[in-house]
């Protein structure tokens, strides 16, 4: 068939963005494609922008209870692995307060022990995942309960030794590496969220003059000469900045990529974006922010998800699966090189219940009463990606302007369509059949006018077969 498409206004199950204002006074773009002029268009297999945010991880509460060589802990770390291979993810990425843990202080306080990082690595590279290391003076999270002051000050040449060494030790170049290393990690990332440690009060305007863009870009600076003094080749990236939609949090990235040698510090910018608005938005105006503060790097995004359950209406685990095809959309659409979901598993219930936890129901999977490990509409929507984007190039990757939603042209692979509304109108593709991407039913097509093409998405992603 030969197709394209006019307009429609039914707002279904999940309202668009624009309806409710989530963007505030922002405009949700119709821009389809690179949002700055500089900006990075990745290349290579589009398979390797799956992620998945600490999938190889064991709770620090547990572990307390269980050594590192514990069967308990180990056959927990195997199990994870296989479980986010099972996915098709491409990488994952360790954590300084979650699993691997790697901090200097840490590191200090256990006797300067790789024990911990080495299981990590070890595990990934037995299922051929690929690695994101996170390193910093101290944990990413919470930092002024470990330190008054974001400076290194005297400990800043011992500290910098250390970054040397990780470095070394999981480079591959058979200098001091791992023991059985065989898949080097070559990208790091320094420490995490620095708005939010600079803003205590949810990344709402509230100031702090703890971890100031001055003070994380002087970290960061250091910390990435070190990286590279050990490995030219690394890939460097700061911490993910937090909030990058919300006041403080972009003022912040905004002044940090202003501070001297910041820019040339990193290889790629790493952004956050979780949400609970019924559309992706906030992560389409995350990602233009990105480029547009970091000309010129490409962008990751280092954590994204939503709830598959919650206090509005339009969260249930199916509309977590359709966030998650949307949000992979829109950084495909605007070349986002790397997208890591927030995170494998969610917490036993019991656990849930007991906390207050932003993220306890984001995870592709969860466990049931008696500690089965269940899927989720969104471990399906994950694999379907995996299988679509596997032997595909970035060169074959193109948004392609959508009337009532958005859409990216995967080649020979066909399109992939959202409807923002019920329904939605494209023109001048050619495609053989349309199908829900999640159910694979098909869904019904109207011929309009000026050979344009009138699709019912029902505000679910759609996919149209070459």
């Amino acid at each position: 068939m030969r197709f394209r498409p006019t307009a429609l206004i039914a707002i279904g199950m999940f309202v668009s963005a624009a309806a409710v204002g989530v963007l505030g006074s922002e405009e949700t773009p119709v821009f389809q494609g690179p949002s700055h002029p500089q900006a990075v268009w990745p290349s290579g297999p589009v398979s390797s922008i799956l992620g998945i945010n600490e999938a190889i991880s064991f709770p620090e509460a547990r572990e307390r209870n269980h050594s590192l060589d514990s069967e308990v802990l180990t056959r927990h770390l195997s199990e994870m692995a296989d479980l986010a291979k099972s996915t098709g993810a491409q990488w994952t990425r360790g954590h300084t307060v979650a699993f691997p843990r790697l901090s200097f202080d840490r590191f200090v306080e256990e006797g300067e022990s790789w024990e911990r990082v080495d299981l990590w690595v070890a595990e990934a590279q037995r299922v051929g995942l690929s690695l994101v290391g996170m390193i910093g003076p101290w944990p990413g999270n919470r930092t002024e309960r470990f330190t008054p002051r974001y400076e290194l000050g005297a400990k800043q040449e011992a500290y910098l030794a250390f970054v040397r060494a990780a470095v070394e030790r999981y480079d591959g170049d058979g200098v001091a590496d791992m023991p059985g290393l065989t898949d080097p990690i070559m990208v790091w990332e320094i420490d995490n969220e620095p708005d939010l440690k600079n803003a205590p009060l949810s990344g709402r305007r509230a100031r702090s003059g703890f971890a100031t863009p001055s003070d994380f870009a002087r970290v960061v600076v250091d910390t990435s000469r070190a990286i590279r003094e050990a490995n030219p080749n690394t890939v460097v990236l700061q911490g993910g900045i937090g909030r990058p939609t919300q006041s403080h949090g972009y003022e912040y990235m905004t002044a940090l990529f202003k501070q001297p040698g910041m820019l040339d510090a990193i290889d790629a910018i790493s952004i956050h974006v979780y949400h609970r608005g019924p559309d992706v938005g906030r992560v389409e105006s995350a990602i233009r922010r990105a480029h547009g503060v970091a000309p010129g790097k490409a962008v990751w995004l280092t954590e994204t998800s939503v709830p598959s359950e919650g206090r509005h209406y339009w969260m249930s685990e199916a509309w977590q699966a359709e966030m998650l095809f949307r949000a992979f959309i829109t950084s495909l659409r605007l070349g986002v090189e790397r997208v890591f979901w927030h995170t494998l598993l969610d917490p036993p219930p019991a656990i849930q219940a007991s906390r207050r936890s932003g993220t306890k129901t984001n995870s592709l999977f969860k466990r049931s009463g008696d500690g089965e490990i269940l899927e989720k509409p969104a471990t399906k929507a994950y694999r379907i990606l995996s299988e679509l984007f596997e032997g595909l190039d970035w060169a074959d990757v193109q948004g392609f302007p959508v009337q009532g939603g958005r859409g990216v042209a995967l080649g020979a692979r066909g399109y992939l369509v959202y409807g923002e509304t019920n329904n939605v109108i494209v023109e001048d593709l050619n495609f053989s059949e349309a199908v829900d991407l999640l159910s694979d039913e098909p869904v019904q097509i109207e011929p309009r006018a000026r050979e344009r093409l009138f699709i019912e998405t029902n505000e679910r992603t759609v996919w149209l077969k070459p």
